[in-house]
Order: C-alpha cells, then structure tokens, then sequence
C-alpha cells in the first residue's frame, strides 16, 4: 500500500535557471522554447524592465530584465551560457534572460513552501513559492506576474 501512495505523489515539472548565481524556477509548462542568446534591439520608451526585442523566426518577443522585474543589484550576465527563456503567458509570448539554464526536474509539490512573507513589494508579488530539491533552495516564479505585472494585463 505504502508503495502506491509513494507513486501518488504530486509533482511539478519545474525549469531552473540562474538570475545573478540564485536559483529560481518556473513550470515547464509555460516555457515556449530556450534559445541561445542572440542581439537585442532597444525599443524607446519601453517600460524600464523591458531590454528590448529580438525577432525568433518572423515573430517579435519582447525581453525582460529579470534583475529590473525583481529589483535585483546587478544585470544578468551575457556570456556563452546565457539563454533567453521564452515563455507564453495566455496570448502574450516574451523572454527572459538568464544566467543559465540549469535542469528540468521534477518536484513533488509537497516540497513548494508558498511564498513567504519576507518582504512586501513587487519583488515578492513574482513570487509563487519556495522548492526545495536537495540542498538547494529555488525561488519559484509566477511567470505570468513577471510578463504581465503585477495585474493581468498591466504594463508593469
């Protein structure tokens, strides 16, 4: 019987990838694709957590500061293992940079703490809860708050 509850656990699927050498996730299931970093065209009067547009395949993506969005002290760095991460949030499709991209694991979602009252902030407001996965802590994002801000359909 025991082994049949073990195999009734829960899980998300979860993409981990670095923002300034912490660990944040967000579900694979909002993931569109990962691309490898490529240029960057600064669009004028965009809302300071946009960088910019970069244009996959005839479709224009918006892509978005992950240090800007969380208020974080240094930019991503841009090297050879950074990677925008596209996601799609309903009709809305735009990227993030980061760091890297670390694994694709599955968590049980009895080890995802809901996001804790640290802080107040728009800093937490992206935040949906903490995974742990071995000894590691991940900070699990609600991506579509990080796209759309803070309400649906907000500029941010």
């Amino acid at each position: 019987m025991e082994s049949v509850q073990e195999q009734a656990v829960e899980t998300v699927q979860l993409v981990t990838f670095k923002v300034n050498e912490e660990f944040y996730a967000s579900e694979i299931i909002k993931v569109q694709e990962i691309v490898w970093l490529t240029s960057i065209t600064r669009v004028p009067t965009a809302p300071q957590h946009i960088i910019g547009v970069i244009n996959l395949r005839g479709q224009i993506i918006p892509i978005i500061s992950m240090t800007k969005r969380l208020n974080l002290s240094a930019e991503v760095r841009q090297d050879e293992l950074s990677r925008i991460i596209v996601f799609r949030a309903g009709e809305l499709v735009a990227g993030i940079i980061v760091d890297e991209v670390s694994e694709v694991a599955k968590v049980p979602k009895s080890d995802i703490d809901s996001s804790p009252e640290v802080q107040s902030g728009a800093e937490t407001t992206y935040i949906k809860g903490i995974a742990k996965m071995g000894k590691k802590v991940i900070i699990l994002l609600d991506i579509e708050k990080v796209i759309l801000g803070d309400k649906e359909g907000a500029n941010g």
